[in-house]
């Protein structure tokens, strides 16, 4: 596990592409590794970039915005031991809490975030579109 840096912004752009229809631009992705109170850590396989979780936060709280696994790496654990050591790092830091919001349609995502405590906390109607349909958002909180 690494923390993502400015010259990390090409590789996690590819892989943000790939995994998300309503991927974030480049800028975008720019923008966030230049945020001081960003978070930004990546899992590399093979000198791979193959996950990555990008945080905001305002201690001692802090937001997930993204988080994402390659597809070909996903439900090998990948994504469970970034999230490991993320919430490892957190409590380190003496954060207290993790918010994050999840489309409703996203079963394995929400699984996870369950297992590791995540409790539900609202929901944002119509809040992601995709292929034309309207999914809910699923707003989780983990207490640390």
């Amino acid at each position: 596990v690494e923390k993502l840096k400015i010259n990390n912004k090409e590789e996690l752009f590819l892989l943000e592409s790939d995994l998300f229809t309503n991927s974030w631009s480049e800028n975008t992705l720019e923008d966030q590794l230049k945020i001081k109170t960003s978070l930004n850590l990546g899992l590399r396989v093979n000198n791979e970039l193959i996950s990555y979780v990008l945080c905001q936060g305002l201690f001692p709280e802090i937001e997930i915005l993204r988080f994402g696994v390659k597809q070909n790496f996903q439900l090998q654990g990948k994504g469970k031991f970034l999230l490991k050591s993320l919430i490892s790092l957190l409590k380190q830091e003496n954060y207290n809490r993790i918010f994050l919001e999840v489309n409703t349609n996203n079963s394995g995502a929400i699984s996870l975030y369950e297992r590791f405590g995540f409790k539900d906390i609202n929901i944002r109607n119509n809040y992601y579109l995709e292929s034309g349909v309207y999914y809910d958002a699923k707003i989780m909180q983990l207490t640390l």
